[in-house]
């Protein structure tokens, strides 16, 4: 079933995404057993094994080299003070029933049929 005529045929992307896969040759096809991609005769096995639930990933991106220059070395007289990002914060407060029920359920050991 087609739905916009403009768009090519499903089955067409799909041929056309397992071949683009098979030409790069990397990642690995995880069926039955794990199969390197480079192990595949051809682009219709690949797809062949995706149709019988097989998932294929890629491989894991290499090793990201960051790079960091230090154009000018600080002067030391800049001096850094941390934000105090929670001091407006309000602390919390427990109706006195709440707080005397915390209070209290330390003071009692816990029945016998409840201890963890």
């Amino acid at each position: 079933m087609q739905l916009d005529p403009k768009l090519p045929a499903v089955e067409k992307v799909i041929h056309a995404r397992c071949a683009e896969i098979f030409r790069a040759r990397r990642g690995r096809v995880y069926g039955e057993h794990p199969l390197a991609l480079s192990k595949l005769d051809s682009a219709s096995h690949l797809e062949e094994q995706l149709r019988q639930g097989a998932v294929w990933m890629d491989d894991p991106p290499g090793p990201v080299k960051f790079r960091c220059e230090l154009k000018e070395w600080p002067d030391g007289n800049h001096v850094s003070h941390a934000a105090p990002w929670a001091a407006d914060w309000v602390p919390p407060v427990f109706p006195p029933l709440a707080t005397k029920l915390f209070q209290e359920s330390n003071l009692r050991e816990p029945p016998a049929g409840r201890q963890a």
